[in-house]
């Protein structure tokens, strides 16, 4: 708590976990949901940031549980990477959360960086 707040005596603040993560958890696995990624048959899957990947991957993938699980260079960021799910086959990009890869709010300058690289080197022939 910084000292401007203690002198204003303002309550201490009190942070809980987002229910939005315990109710993820469950709607991704339940075996609906998981099917109807197979069911879809898609060859490529996009998650935007570190949320969808503990939400989604981490429940069939445990070695990547976090965007920089991906790489954190140029030559691995945004890129194709083969993963198994529930016998299937597909691609995952993971790629910085759209507030993070705008610098909006409290972001990371150097997932910024590594977004606006891939944009004008990678994305373009992918589109």
């Amino acid at each position: 708590m910084n000292l401007y707040a203690l002198s204003m005596a303002c309550p201490r603040p009190q942070f809980r976990r987002s229910p939005l993560a315990s109710l993820m958890r469950r709607v991704v696995g339940r075996s609906s949901t998981r099917s109807e990624i197979r069911e879809s048959q898609a060859e490529v899957m996009l998650l935007l940031g570190d949320e969808p990947i503990r939400w989604l991957l981490a429940t069939f993938d445990q070695r990547r549980r976090s965007l920089s699980d991906f790489g954190s260079r140029n030559e691995a960021y945004g890129r194709r990477h083969k993963v198994n799910f529930d016998g299937h086959r597909i691609e995952v990009v993971a790629l910085a959360h759209p507030r993070q890869a705008a610098g909006l709010g409290g972001h990371s300058p150097e997932w910024r960086q590594l977004h606006e690289t891939w944009t004008r080197e990678v994305a373009p022939p992918l589109l």
